[in-house]
């Protein structure tokens, strides 16, 4: 269980491409919008998680305003979807970038939880490895 902020998800690449690699533009689009979800499952956006945000909007190259051009995925089963479909080598660190996102204000409310548990378990993991 997610429970607070831990370093090693703020190590997660937010500096270059999905792991220093280039990615289909719908691609990273669609990370975004798992991101966004996330963050808004609480009906807050605190700021860190809003910088967060736009630090991986530069980072995947997403030229685009947040509020008007994303469409947040903020229901679990509908993200658990949209990251089965991704390729292999993009799911793992999109997952840990949801985390990230979870943790950005130093906290992971319930909603929170719930969306990143319902993820880990359509990827195959346990909510111990959460």
């Amino acid at each position: 269980m997610v429970r607070s902020a831990d370093s090693r998800y703020h190590k997660c690449s937010v500096s270059s491409g999905l792991g220093g690699r280039s990615v289909q533009k719908d691609v990273a689009h669609k990370v975004c919008e798992l991101i966004a979800g996330i963050i808004a499952t609480d009906g807050e956006i605190h700021p860190a998680e809003s910088k967060f945000l736009r630090l991986i909007l530069v980072a995947r190259r997403q030229d685009i305003d947040p509020v008007t051009e994303l469409a947040p995925t903020i229901k679990g089963p509908a993200a658990a979807e949209a990251l089965r479909e991704m390729p292999d080598d993009v799911r793992e660190e999109a997952f840990e970038l949801l985390v990230a996102a979870a943790i950005a204000d130093g906290k992971v409310v319930p909603t929170e939880q719930a969306f990143l548990e319902t993820v880990a378990e359509a990827l195959g993991m346990s909510n111990d490895e959460l």
